[in-house]
């Protein structure tokens, strides 16, 4: 749901109309997340290349064997609560601006939640 918008509450009479599994939005929004993703963990990995290479003092470690495990989780993660938005905001559509409005509370409190 990266783009700002609840495909299955746009295209709800498409929805209606022509039958497609209920899962085909929301794995389409995890797949498009997982390819823009890789083309930021591309540029990021050409620059990071860069500063090993002229001695900078960052030096991969032996947690970056994890990095995958931790990006498939994130993507089963963010598929998971795509199923269960999509579903309920379909059914509840005022549920749109109440995720909208918590979320927009929560992007500013984080700060104040990570401080110690």
């Amino acid at each position: 749901m990266g783009s700002g918008h609840q495909p299955s509450v746009i295209n709800s009479s498409f929805f209606g109309k022509v039958y497609s599994p209920r899962l085909t939005a929301p794995i389409s929004e995890v797949i498009i997340g997982l390819l823009r993703y890789g083309i930021q963990l591309i540029l990021f990995a050409g620059f990071y290349i860069y500063f090993v290479y002229n001695d900078a003092t960052i030096r991969p470690s032996i947690f970056i064997f994890l990095f995958p495990v931790i990006v498939i989780l994130m993507a089963m993660l963010s598929l998971g609560m795509g199923v269960v938005v999509s579903s309920l905001t379909t059914k509840y559509r005022d549920l749109t601006f109440v995720l909208t409005f918590g979320l927009q509370l929560w992007r500013y409190g984080t700060p104040i939640v990570f401080s110690p």
